[in-house]
């Protein structure tokens, strides 16, 4: 079958060029363009039809899979833990946690003396 795929778009391919050098030679330069718009027009159907019939077959196969399957039965993965058996992260809120202190501020107007001021290095 395999032989088939490939023998029969290349025999196809050589009588489209073999027409075209056929009416080159008969002198009939008229005839070739016709013959090569056609020649795209089909080429283009061919390839959709067959790119939309391999596009349907592989989603079919997803539909056949054994992940598919168990998804059709309820079944789900299994649940991932942490370390000591509870859930990998924990899902709780932290919004009511205290918010960490802030840096005191090394303004001149902060009251801070010039021993408490970080060095300034130019």
């Amino acid at each position: 079958m395999k032989v088939h795929k490939i023998l029969g778009p290349l025999s196809v391919a050589l009588g489209l060029i073999n027409a075209i050098v056929g009416f080159n030679f008969a002198g009939d330069n008229r005839a070739i363009i016709p013959l090569v718009i056609v020649a795209t027009l089909v080429t283009i159907f061919v390839g959709t039809v067959t790119y939309l019939k391999r596009r349907n077959s592989v989603r079919k196969q997803a539909m056949n899979s054994a992940a598919a399957e168990n998804f059709r039965q309820g079944q789900m993965e299994p649940q991932y833990t942490g370390q000591y058996g509870g859930p990998a992260i924990p899902l709780q809120s932290y919004g009511d946690r205290p918010q960490p202190q802030t840096l005191p501020s090394y303004h001149s107007d902060a009251g801070y003396s010039s021993d408490d001021r970080p060095p300034v290095y130019r």
